[in-house]
């Protein structure tokens, strides 16, 4: 539940800091920061009235970034040497 929070508590912060920076309304700069899936959210933005493609945008590149993150890591972490076709 902790890391929950904590994760829940970073999107609601970062939001709040979009809605001031970027002149955001609420409802569309909490929801381009929430976890949860880009569809279901960019649904939600839409039924709330938001602006639906900032919403969208950001929610994808937030996938993209979790993607190429957790690949960078695993690939450090199972980091084998080259393991080319062929080579005994």
């Amino acid at each position: 539940i902790g890391v929950l929070a904590v994760i829940l508590g970073a999107a609601a912060v970062s939001g709040l800091l979009l809605v001031e920076v970027a002149g955001l309304d609420l409802v569309t700069g909490l929801l381009a920061t929430v976890p949860g899936g880009a569809a279901d959210v960019t649904a939600a933005a839409l039924d709330l009235n938001s602006d639906v493609a900032v919403v969208a945008a950001f929610q994808l590149i937030r996938q993209l970034t979790i993607f190429i993150i957790i690949a960078l890591v695993f690939g450090k972490a199972f980091d084998r040497g080259d393991l080319s076709p062929g080579e005994d």
